[in-house]
């Protein structure tokens, strides 16, 4: 828990009970939506409202601490790793696990400054890679 105090504070931010604890159901799940991670704190501080789990995961995406995920459903998704990265993708189950390619990053954003759109400038890359985990892997998340 210290850790993430330190974490909080080296961002800005005012350590809370509330916050140590959306953090922490963050590292849990890795990846997951506004609503997943307001049932689970709900079910450890139940006096929580949903509009502050919602409050406290953005001021997470603002100070860099997390990431936004746009999830194929529309819903708002986040995502513990706040650095670059790609995401590998398996519907069946809906698992989303982390990938880490600077090569691949690197060919895309050479692929842009050879290959300009017009009036659009790449801020950041990330790619979702859609497949299939190998079945006696599908249940690791």
């Amino acid at each position: 828990m210290e850790r993430i105090k330190q974490l909080l504070q080296g961002k800005g931010l005012k350590v809370t009970t509330q916050r140590i604890i959306v953090y922490q159901v963050m590292e849990r799940f890795r990846h997951a939506t506004a609503d997943g991670v307001a049932k689970e704190v709900r079910a450890i501080v139940p006096t929580i409202t949903v509009a502050t789990v919602y409050h406290i995961l953005e001021s997470l995406c603002q100070v860099g601490l997390i990431s936004r995920l746009d999830t194929r459903d529309g819903k708002i998704g986040y995502d513990i790793t706040a650095k670059t990265h790609h995401h590998l993708f398996d519907g069946r189950v809906g698992r989303i696990e982390d990938y880490n390619d600077a090569g691949l990053t690197q060919v895309v954003r050479e692929y842009f400054a050879t290959h300009p759109v017009s009036g659009f400038s790449v801020d950041n890359i990330t790619i979702w890679i859609d497949g299939k985990f190998d079945e006696k892997n599908s249940s690791e998340t």
